[in-house]
């Protein structure tokens, strides 16, 4: 029942529009305007989910659009930030191809990890990857979201719609390259449950 507090004015916007294109009902701007004024309680909350603010300026009006529409805590943006700027300047080495030990921690206990149960469940050759994912509710989901990032920028991961990481052929070579680093490496991600359906 919730559902239909939270967007029951969409439902009837579309109706509406329905029933106005096989000319059932005639919808006039003074409809349109008073289903937009009836409507401001529910689509003003997701217009104010992604916009900052508006400003008049010398140029006129200036429409600010937050950073962050997902609405995460201003903590967790930090420390997003914080990682991002420790990332980034190792993501900027100028090389042709990134190596394994120009990735980040985040990176390399990503990288350990689908390599070690890669090894162990489906073998270092076979054609079959395995790949893991963190929640977002999770106390480490920024930092495997930042090393999956950095991986996948890299081409050495595939994540797929669910947020399952996956190594690639580029990444099952890289992780045979160094495998001495990799094993000595701690294994950081090794508890899991099981992946999500859909």
């Amino acid at each position: 029942m919730n559902w239909i507090h939270r967007y029951w004015f969409y439902c009837l916007a579309l109706i509406s529009a329905a029933l106005h294109s096989i000319n059932f009902i005639i919808v006039d701007w003074v409809t349109f305007a008073l289903l937009l004024t009836v409507g401001i309680p529910t689509w003003l909350p997701t217009l104010a989910q992604w916009i900052k603010a508006l400003e008049k300026t010398n140029d006129g009006w200036k429409l600010l659009l937050r950073e962050d529409p997902l609405g995460l805590p201003a903590e967790q943006i930090q420390r997003i930030s914080d990682i991002q700027a420790e990332i980034i300047p190792q993501a900027q080495v100028p090389s042709a191809k990134p190596t394994y030990l120009n990735l980040s921690v985040h990176a390399k206990r990503v990288l350990k990890s689908l390599w070690h149960f890669q090894c162990q469940i489906f073998g270092e050759d076979a054609p079959q990857r395995w790949g893991f994912g963190v929640g977002q509710q999770a106390p480490d989901f920024v930092t495997f979201s930042l090393g999956t990032k950095e991986l996948e920028w890299d081409k050495y991961v595939f994540i797929d719609p669910r947020g399952m990481a996956y190594l690639t052929n580029e990444g099952v070579e890289v992780c045979r390259q160094n495998k001495q680093p990799l094993q000595d490496e701690l294994l950081y991600y090794k508890q899991f449950m099981p992946a999500p359906t859909t």
